[in-house]
């Protein structure tokens, strides 16, 4: 698997998916683990490097005793 890119992609392990088509990778992750498929597999690198932004931004708001992003369904989903 290729993981050009920024420096976050360091944090990752990749995953064999049996597939030279797609890059697997995965991490802990706000107490579970995060797993990400990428495609093309040589812009894998780039693609970690936003999942840890976005995990940030999560872990964030976590840690501030709120629930990430206020709460806000991310799917569209309307909460009841």
């Amino acid at each position: 698997m290729a993981t050009t890119g920024p420096e976050g992609a360091r944090d990752w392990c990749p995953v064999d998916a049996g597939a030279i088509t797609v890059g697997v990778a995965e991490r802990d992750a706000l107490g579970t683990t995060a797993r990400v498929v990428a495609w093309p597999p040589g812009r894998t690198g780039r693609v970690l490097a936003a999942v840890d932004a976005e995990l940030a931004l999560l872990d964030l708001g976590t840690s501030c005793g709120g629930t990430p992003r206020s709460g806000t369904p991310r799917s569209g989903a309307v909460a009841s």
